[in-house]
Order: C-alpha cells, then structure tokens, then sequence
C-alpha cells in the first residue's frame, strides 16, 4: 500500500522504511517506555496490576505484565466512529472480513 501511494517505490525501500520505523520506535520505547508519532497516536508500555488468579482450586497471585498499547489521536477516533455510523450495516468495515465468514 505505501508504495502505490508514494507512486510504486521498490518494495525494497518499503522494507527499509517499516524496518527503520520499527527500530527507531523499539529504541524509543526501551529508553522512554513510549514512543509518539505526530498525527497518529502513541504507543506506550504499561504493566498490567498484579491480581490474584484461580489455578486449579488455589489462588495464585501474579504479578502485572508489560504490554504495548496504542492510543489514537482524538481526530482519529471521531472519524472512525463517524464511518461506522455511517454504514448501512451490510457491508464490512474491513474488506477482509468476509474472508473470516467463509467456510473452508
């Protein structure tokens, strides 16, 4: 998709460009535990409450893991929740998701 819209690069400097992205915020995340990206949102690492868990007939406690999470500009999520709004209810948001209701 990024090359059609950057007028058909070659797969090779799509490749550079996403694996740089991934290093560049990799490194950001383990320096600050959170990595921003302007018009898009943030990806921040947070641990999770330690909670007491059921394991068999005992309670364990666990201690909290840490997990990636994204959080989208505020634009985005209104124009999201506007195009679901605005769906007739028959077709799929994602246009792969018939692919989910095939039978195989």
């Amino acid at each position: 998709m990024l090359s059609e819209q950057c007028n058909y690069i070659s797969k090779e400097d799509v490749k550079l460009f996403y694996m740089g992205l991934v290093r560049l915020a990799t490194q950001e995340i383990r320096k600050n535990g959170i990595v921003i990206f302007p018009h898009l949102g943030y990806f921040a690492l947070l641990k999770q409450a330690d909670r007491v868990a059921l394991f068999g007939k005992s309670q364990v406690f666990s201690t909290g893991k840490y997990v990636l999470k994204f959080y989208a500009q505020e634009k985005w999520r209104r124009y999201f929740s506007k195009f679901v709004e605005k769906r007739t209810g028959t077709e799929p948001i994602d246009p792969r998701e018939h692919l989910l209701h095939e039978k195989l």
